[in-house]
């Protein structure tokens, strides 16, 4: 089973259901992550983040970087609702990402155990990318790490377009021991 979770029309700060941002409280520190937030069009800061949606419109979630400390991390949550409602797990999670600016920190997928599933550092161009990432996981979560680079404002990465891929996760290869 495949399901869309992407915010599409939703209006700018309405993440699709089953998605929750953190409340804001920042990091380092220990303080909670920031919220990635939803948007259409370009970004506020120039040379940084996308211009536009994937394909050229619609929504998005993004990490806006100009005013956050550098090492912040930014973080999504998806619940798996979509699949857990069925009894089934997230299997796959395929999506699009723009990583664009001098500051770009790193971007990854990890599972409900917090195991990185994917992750990618650094300036990716100013274009969306797709990525298609095996969680194997009841939930997710997009989280963002500021670079430690004085060019962090120019940091702002995002992704659109989250489909999942539900089914049952396969168990665990048998360990037999050999003696």
């Amino acid at each position: 089973m495949i399901i869309v979770l992407d915010g599409g029309s939703a209006p700018p700060g309405v993440f699709p259901p089953g998605f929750f941002p953190p409340m804001d409280g920042g990091s380092p520190g220990g303080g909670k992550p920031y919220s990635f937030e939803m948007n259409e069009g370009r970004t506020s800061t120039p040379g940084t983040g996308p211009s536009a949606g994937v394909g050229g419109s619609g929504a998005y979630a993004f990490a806006e970087s100009s005013d956050k400390p550098p090492g912040s991390l930014f973080q999504a949550l998806y619940n798996g609702t979509a699949c857990s409602d069925t009894g089934l797990d997230i299997l796959v999670v395929d999506f699009y990402y723009h990583m664009y600016g001098e500051g770009i920190g790193t971007l990854s997928v990890t599972n409900a155990a917090g195991e990185v599933k994917w992750s990618l550092s650094g300036n990716q161009g100013d274009s969306w990318q797709t990525a298609t990432v095996a969680v194997n996981s009841p939930s997710f979560a997009f989280k963002y790490f500021l670079s430690d680079s004085p060019k962090d404002f120019f940091g702002d990465a995002a992704f659109a377009g989250v489909v999942v891929t539900c089914g049952l996760v396969p168990p665990p290869p048998d360990r037999k021991s050999v003696v």
